[in-house]
């Protein structure tokens, strides 16, 4: 066992984000920090106010759970997956792959902004993992004829 009570052994890969000493309270404050940035956002803003309907609370707790399910395996996360972000997202018109670029890039500058390198590192890993698995999804999409 580590000091964070998780075996590393059992995982099925290594898990950079409990070596880097994520925690609840870090993703908290980076995903809070990024929404922000969005909100105010001239190209993603928009896109993320019609979907939410302004109503960025739930979201904002959503992606709380996401990000504690996928690197640091918690339970209160454990029915976010990464198999559902892509549905969550196609299903929205106005969300396109050419958006995907400004979000990884002010998702890189918050990461670092408010992260330790090796967290950030973590953090970023997986949301470019997330984007490159949106982005073939969006254009999938896009390419089907209406």
């Amino acid at each position: 066992m580590t000091e964070t009570g998780v075996e590393n052994a059992s995982l099925p890969y290594r898990n950079t984000a409990v070596e880097a000493k994520v925690t609840e309270a870090m993703i908290r404050e980076l995903v809070f920090a990024f929404y922000g940035k969005i909100a105010k956002d001239r190209e993603l803003g928009p896109v993320f106010a019609e979907i939410l309907d302004d109503d960025w609370s739930a979201h904002l707790e959503t992606i709380c759970a996401f990000w504690s399910a996928m690197l640091i395996r918690s339970r209160r996360g454990r029915r976010y997956k990464r198999k559902h972000v892509v549905p969550a997202h196609v299903r929205h018109a106005s969300i396109q792959a050419e958006h995907l670029g400004q979000w990884l890039a002010l998702f890189r500058e918050t990461a670092s902004e408010v992260c330790p390198p090796e967290a950030a590192a973590a953090f970023v890993d997986l949301a470019e993992r997330v984007g490159e698995s949106l982005a073939l999804s969006l254009e999938k999409r896009d390419a089907k004829p209406a």
